[in-house]
């Protein structure tokens, strides 16, 4: 079993309660070259929020090149010269989503 489909199993598995929210936090170290395994993981899953650190997102990274279909998306990129940093949230599509604070010395946002 590849890397991809044994975390989609782990992830099935600990998401089988139907009640509560189910929340994911990542650590990518870059997003952009492992989006195509982050869609192959969580389309289709029952988790609720994604959190993204360490995105290494720059501004001129269109958000089609990062997006989950049937998530809406919050992030924030890193505007200095700097390769680290980037934070991305991502809820269910179904959710009511408003768009969220940034703090801009905590390289943090959230969303309400």
């Amino acid at each position: 079993m590849d890397d991809v489909n044994y975390t989609r199993t782990i992830l099935n598995i600990l998401c089988k309660q139907r009640l509560g929210l189910k929340i994911c936090h990542l650590n990518a170290q870059s997003v952009l070259p492992k989006i195509d395994e982050l869609r192959s993981i969580f389309i289709g899953s029952s988790i609720d929020i994604i959190m993204i650190s360490e995105t290494w997102l720059k501004p001129k990274t269109f958000d089609s090149m990062v997006d989950l279909n049937g998530y809406n998306t919050f992030r924030w990129d890193r505007t200095t010269d700097r390769t680290s940093g980037g934070v991305k949230n991502i809820t269910n599509a179904s959710f009511l989503f408003h768009q969220g604070v940034k703090f801009p010395r905590l390289n943090t946002c959230f969303m309400k």
